[in-house]
């Protein structure tokens, strides 16, 4: 299965879908409706930054898009962040969702 953006976005149009993307999932929640509400979010909130901190109105709910041949089940609630695991942990710290920086992969 592949998330993408079927064109080219703004940094914070694809901030704002991946922190409410990843928030839906590790809420339980299936990936369509995952998807579903980060349109809403991008639908209900227009502004983007765009060059030399301009603010623009852009309608680009519509371009997140996901491709997958066969379901995929993602339960993401039970995942729970160990200090037996150290490295993990490490990782963990690098997601920030209120500074907007996400990484594109947390795993080993």
């Amino acid at each position: 299965m592949v998330v993408a953006m079927g064109y080219s976005v703004t940094v914070s149009a694809a901030a704002l879908m991946m922190e409410k993307l990843y928030g839906e999932l590790f809420a339980a929640r299936g990936i369509p409706e995952a998807i579903r509400l980060g349109r809403k979010a991008l639908y209900n909130d227009k502004n983007r930054k765009a060059y030399f901190n301009e603010v623009v109105e852009l309608e680009d709910w519509l371009l997140p898009v996901v491709y997958a041949n066969k379901a995929v089940i993602c339960d993401c609630s039970r995942l729970r962040l160990s200090r037996k695991n150290s490295t993990t942990a490490r990782r963990m710290r690098d997601i920030d969702l209120r500074s907007r920086r996400i990484p594109l992969w947390v795993g080993t």
